[in-house]
């Protein structure tokens, strides 16, 4: 199994779990007169079971991440840290963005004592430096996520 069919299991699994705990709380009481729509100890077992799997899978997927390199660029690094990078480029790339939406700054309660027209205001970072940065981070997060997706569809795992 490739690691991107174990992640679209998980995905599934994670699915099922939702949809047998509800069925499980749903049947949880019902009619004296009536059996229940399902039971729970064959719900419950069913639960154990796609969490076992899941468990499993992320074991597996973390294994192999830790244990397969990627090249990114001129550098390799471990899949798993290639994919923590990534989450750190976004999160990066989603500041820079939010930086370049800026026009009027207030303090941290949304108060504004003076208007701009009182005192001049400079940026730290001009619009044309912010977009650079932006652009940078751009093609980073493209080189970590073809580099993942390559080595998901390329490395095979053991469950």
């Amino acid at each position: 199994m490739k690691i991107y069919e174990a992640l679209a299991e998980v995905k599934t699994l994670k699915a099922r779990l939702v949809q047998l705990s509800k069925f499980r709380e749903s049947s949880l009481v019902h009619d004296t007169d009536s059996e229940p729509d399902f039971k729970y100890e064959e719900l419950s077992e069913q639960i154990d079971k796609t969490l076992d799997r899941e468990t499993e899978l992320k074991v597996a997927i973390q294994a192999a991440n830790l244990a397969n390199p990627v090249r990114i660029g001129d550098a390799e690094m471990p899949l798993a840290k290639a994919i923590l990078e990534l989450s750190n480029v976004r999160t990066r790339l989603a500041y820079v963005s939010g930086m370049l939406n800026v026009e009027k700054r207030s303090d941290l309660f949304g108060w504004r004592h003076r208007s701009k027209d009182d005192i001049q205001q400079k940026w730290q970072k001009s619009p044309a430096e912010l977009l650079q940065l932006q652009a940078l981070y751009e093609n980073r997060r493209n080189l970590l996520d073809a580099a993942i997706q390559e080595a998901n569809h390329r490395v095979s795992i053991e469950v």
